[in-house]
């Protein structure tokens, strides 16, 4: 059988921002940081409208160590 849930739904070609956003959150979840960048960029470029899909890649981004000027991250440096 399909996979059920968000991975499920993308399989089957539901390929919108809340979806794939609730994909990359379930991948966060299961330790899949790198699996879950790739699917919330994917959420920003289908819906860049949506907030969540724009703050769960950042904190999947900062799992990874990977936050950049280029992903919106603002550097601050703590001094």
């Amino acid at each position: 059988p399909p996979p059920r849930g968000p991975e499920g739904a993308v399989a089957r070609g539901a390929a919108d921002g809340f979806t794939l956003t609730n994909l990359g959150m379930a991948q966060l979840g299961q330790g899949r940081a790198d699996d879950a960048v790739a699917t919330l960029r994917r959420a920003v470029a289908s819906s860049p409208e949506l907030p969540q899909a724009h703050y769960t890649l950042g904190m999947a981004l900062e799992r990874v160590k990977r936050l950049s000027p280029q992903d919106g991250a603002v550097m601050i440096d703590a001094e």
